[in-house]
């Protein structure tokens, strides 16, 4: 099994294909996948322990937060494929050199090359569209014994960082769609899915409206920078952490600092890249 990636500087070398080629190497491994049958065996992982309650650890006297009133008409929830803001939404993105068909596809690839190594990652690229590359992932990370924990782990830490820095190049490459993420201003942005309570709430949205309902008035406070050690301090948005909702939240508040002009351009983009990963 591959080492993991360190946080933040091994992500922006497979992401950006530098120096030590590390797209390159997944490129070489997605003509491999004759590879597939001499893989380890399918087998089946222990089933996932019950999940525990999620622990918020307090925010710093000194850490920047940014702050969202909590009311109806000031959040913003997406789910499904066809939303402009879902990681399975199809927009092609060019990373290191790989054209990727939405950012969940390579969320997964990059979770393989992480946990599994660079020939499992190359298996994906006959998935076509993002739910049957998170299908064939889970069924990758089977076949090589991948604790359920260790895949936990890296959600809540690495995975995190792959997803802001995805959806940094999302917008960035495809103006519209980011025109459409600057006019939800300082809204919260909610991923609706009961099933997921660390990307997503933890619930439906009957669920989330009882939560604004107990939380009226309230204000949402969460840290400004979305790294490993703030991602515990991100309050609940119904039952779950909303960890997608943060990253597009991160990502709205950096583009916010800069010009029109000064997103299309490309040295600038090298800066806010610089700034996503560092």
């Amino acid at each position: 099994m591959a080492d993991d990636f360190t946080l933040d500087e091994d992500i922006a070398t497979f992401a950006m294909g530098d120096t030590l080629n590390s797209s390159s190497d997944l490129a070489s491994a997605m003509e491999k996948q004759t590879l597939e049958d001499a893989q380890p065996n399918s087998s089946k992982n222990a089933k996932p322990k019950k999940k525990k309650k999620i622990a918020v650890r307090p925010i710093p006297i000194d850490l920047q937060v940014a702050t969202i009133p909590i009311n109806q008409d000031n959040i913003v929830t997406f789910v499904g494929k066809s939303d402009y803001l879902s990681s399975f939404f199809s927009c092609k993105i060019n990373i290191g050199g790989i054209l990727y068909p939405s950012v969940e596809q390579y969320y997964q690839a990059t979770k393989l090359y992480s946990l599994c190594g660079p020939i499992a990652a190359g298996r994906l690229r006959a998935c076509r569209f993002p739910q049957e590359a998170k299908v064939k992932a889970k069924h990758i990370l089977q076949q090589f014994r991948v604790p359920y924990k260790t895949v936990d782990s890296w959600k809540n830490t690495q995975g995190v960082q792959v997803l802001l820095y995805a959806n940094t190049l999302k917008f960035l490459q495809n103006f519209g769609l980011m025109e459409q993420l600057m006019e939800t201003k300082e809204k919260l942005l909610v991923q609706l899915y009961e099933k997921d309570d660390v990307y997503a709430c933890g619930t439906n949205s009957e669920g989330l409206m009882e939560w604004v309902k107990e939380n009226e008035g309230k204000e949402f406070k969460y840290p400004v920078e979305l790294k490993a050690a703030t991602l515990d301090m991100c309050p609940l948005v119904g039952k779950g952490r909303n960890l997608s909702g943060m990253v597009l939240m991160r990502v709205r508040n950096i583009f916010k600092t800069y010009t029109t002009e000064q997103l299309k351009d490309r040295r600038c983009q090298e800066a806010i890249l610089a700034k996503v990963i560092n």
